[in-house]
Formats: C-alpha cells, sequence, structure tokens
C-alpha cells in the first residue's frame, strides 16, 4: 500500500469510533490507586495537577530533571530527581510526562526513564484526551475526532506537497495526532528551519519581510545567508520587551546594514484595527482574547504597498491564515518564497499548505519539521 493509500485508510476511521478510542485511552493506562509521578514541574505540570485534582486525584509527587528544582516543593507536592521517583515509585507507579514544548521529545523521556528500571510512562496527552473540554485543544494538539473532520483537506493538502519527504512527514504526523504514535513522527530535518538549504536558495537582492521578528534571531539567520547586499528587511514584532530587543539588536548591526532595516512595533493581520495581546517579552507572545493589553494590527498589503517583497516569514503564534489573507494581493503580485509556521492551530498543519497552493499556484509546496512532537514545522512555498 503507498503512502497516499495508507492515509485515506488511517482517515477512513468512523468519527465515533476515533472519538471513544480518545476518551477510553487514560483509562487503560491509568487505574485509580496506582501511584502518580508527573514529570515536568513547569506550566503544563502545574496545569495537569490542578486539574487532575478537580477530579478527585492526588498525585504522588512530581519529577523533574532540572536540578534547581528538585529537593523542593510545587503546589504541595515534592519535587524528586527521576532517579528518586523511579526508586519509590516506578515498579508499581505511572510516570505521566507533562512536559509539552519545543525543546522535549516524549520519546527520549520515556527511553530515559526505561534505563532507570521497570517503569512505566505515558504522555500527557493521553490525560488531555480523555478530558478534551478541559484540556484542549493545546497548540496544535486536539482530540483524535477532530482531526478526522478535516479528513477532506487533509487528503488534499497531502496532494499539494510537490516532493515525498514531505508526503511522508504529513503522514507520520496525522498518525501521530490520531493514535499518539510517537514512532510515526519524523524527528528534526538537519537543515536550518525557515532557509533550508534542500528548499530555499537566494538568488538576486533580497526584500525580506518577518512577521513575528521576536528579538532578530531570524534576521540574523536571513543576514548570514545573503550578507549584507540585500534589499531591504521588514520586521513586525508587537510585543514591546521583544521589540525594545530587536531595536538593540538592530543597533549593534554596521550602520549601512542597520539603515536598511525597518521595523513595526505592530501585529500582522487580516485587516486594521486593534486586538487584545499577550505579552511576555518571550516568543510565545500572542494575540489573545485575554490578553493584558491591545496592540494595532495591519494588513501587510497595506502596510507594505510599494514593497517588493521576495521571503516572507510567518511565526506569529496562530495568526498566521489571517496575516496570510491580509497579505493576498502582496503575495500574488511579487510571488515571494514564504516560510509559514504551521503548529500553532489544529488544522494549520493542513489548511496552511492549502491556501499556500491557492495563492501561489507553480510554486513548490513542502513542509519541514525543525523539532520533536510537532512543534517547530514550517510550510514552505518556493518557486519552481
Amino acid at each position: 500500500m503507498d503512502t497516499a493509500a495508507e492515509l485515506e485508510y488511517l482517515l477512513s476511521e468512523p468519527f465515533e469510533a476515533a472519538r471513544d478510542r480518545g476518551r477510553r485511552r487514560w483509562d487503560a493506562t491509568w487505574t485509580p490507586g496506582v501511584p502518580l509521578v508527573l514529570h515536568g514541574a513547569g506550566n503544563v505540570g502545574i496545569r495537569t495537577l490542578r486539574h487532575l485534582r478537580s477530579q478527585g486525584i492526588e498525585p504522588a509527587a512530581f519529577a523533574d530533571c532540572c536540578a534547581a528544582r528538585q529537593g523542593t516543593t510545587l503546589e504541595g507536592l515534592p519535587v524528586l530527581s527521576p532517579a528518586q521517583a523511579v526508586a519509590q515509585w516506578g515498579a508499581r507507579g505511572l510516570i505521566l510526562v507533562t512536559i509539552i514544548n519545543r525543546t522535549h521529545s516524549y520519546a527520549a523521556t520515556a527511553k530515559a526513564y526505561a534505563q532507570l528500571g521497570s517503569v512505566r510512562t505515558a504522555p500527557v496527552l493521553e490525560y488531555f484526551w480523555a478530558h478534551p473540554e478541559d484540556c484542549l485543544p493545546y497548540y496544535a494538539m486536539s482530540p483524535p475526532e477532530t482531526v478526522l473532520e478535516g479528513r477532506a483537506e487533509i487528503l488534499q493538502a497531502f496532494s499539494a506537497l510537490t516532493d515525498p519527504a514531505s508526503r511522508a512527514h504529513l503522514f507520520g504526523y496525522i498518525r501521530w495526532r490520531l493514535h499518539l504514535d510517537y514512532t510515526a513522527l519524523p524527528g528534526p530535518c538537519d537543515e536550518q528551519e525557515y532557509f533550508p538549504g534542500g528548499l530555499v536558495a537566494f538568488k538576486g537582492r533580497q526584500c525580506y519581510v518577518d512577521c513575528g521578528a521576536y528579538d532578530g534571531d531570524t534576521l540574523r539567520q536571513f543576514l548570514g545567508q545573503v550578507g549584507e547586499g540585500f534589499q531591504g528587511a521588514h520586521l513586525f514584532e508587537p510585543d514591546p520587551a521583544n521589540f525594545q530587543k530587536l531595536a538593540a539588536r538592530i543597533r549593534e548591526l554596521p550602520r549601512e546594514v542597520a539603515g536598511k532595516v525597518a521595523t513595526y512595533p505592530v501585529a500582522a493581520g487580516a485587516g486594521p484595527g486593534r486586538l487584545r495581546f499577550q505579552s511576555d517579552g518571550a516568543e510565545s507572545s500572542a494575540l489573545s482574547a485575554t490578553g493584558n493589553f491591545e496592540v494595532p494590527v495591519v494588513a501587510l498589503d497595506d502596510i507594505l504597498a510599494g514593497i517588493a517583497p521576495t521571503f516572507l516569514k510567518m511565526d506569529i503564534e496562530g495568526a498566521e491564515m489571517e496575516a496570510l489573507h491580509g497579505a493576498s494581493g502582496l503575495i500574488r503580485r511579487h510571488r515571494p518564497t514564504l516560510a509559514i509556521c504551521v503548529y500553532h492551530r489544529p488544522d494549520h498543519p493542513w489548511k496552511i499548505p492549502l491556501l499556500l497552493k491557492q495563492l501561489l499556484p507553480g510554486h513548490r509546496i513542502a513542509i519541514r519539521p525543525h523539532a520533536a512532537d510537532g512543534w517547530e514545522w514550517v510550510a514552505y512555498a518556493v518557486p519552481a
């Protein structure tokens, strides 16, 4: 069976069967009375602990690899090292891995625990699947039945991808989303995020547009690719703390380079307006209905009128679809290379490639994973 046929078969599961399978998985993993240790004493761990307590479940402890946390108490629970957790609870307990971020690999954590002794581990997504109303969606993660809702678009996106590697990546990703099969997930590719050498080649004088410029980290990568002979760079960053870091980095550039860089303390969106924004001075700052202040929102079609971009990157924490619609005229007119993050929303891994195909017929459409466990996935549209 080829990959396309395998994907069709994977997506043929009845909606109700997937929903029931997702709800029952946690019951098959954990039995009441079995000691539960939460590996990861960060935000997801605390969130999971509070929800467990709302269900009348009291974990035994936290475990964490951070030495500074070990030996402390968090939310009334002791924080142990993984070795201590295995020594005390491993033979009869369950290690629930409560870490979901771009630097973590569940498979690596499970392997590390296996090397410590006979211990069972489970990803926290199993617990989230059992309580989707309270716990999901979380970034791109959602109950399995929601993936099946997108089966027609997933198959269209699969067909739109123009290289075998991208199709294999999407197939493995969908299998993971449906079955939490971490062995199906492709590992991070060994190419630079946003500028993978196997896809992106710079020719001529470049005009670079960066939505979600953060502190200028991607600008630095861009300059490393093209040197000082670029035409211009336009950087959008609405978080005030990040914008200050960005401005400081630009001041460190040679004067002739800095003079070609324009910065905008606004968010890219579908059209002009103002929206709530959650500012935390980090990469995860994002538009949010419960944000702590308002930011101006602009459409790239409006603010960059007269600019001819050759490369457009977006990493804007889930607002990518709206920003692409707000830049559709610019994109269709100048046909730049696009690098668009697809890991922030449950349906973005297939909706964004389809939109790129619509905006840029004739471009090659590809996806690449740049981190483990579904993080840092980027869709690329590259001139053929």
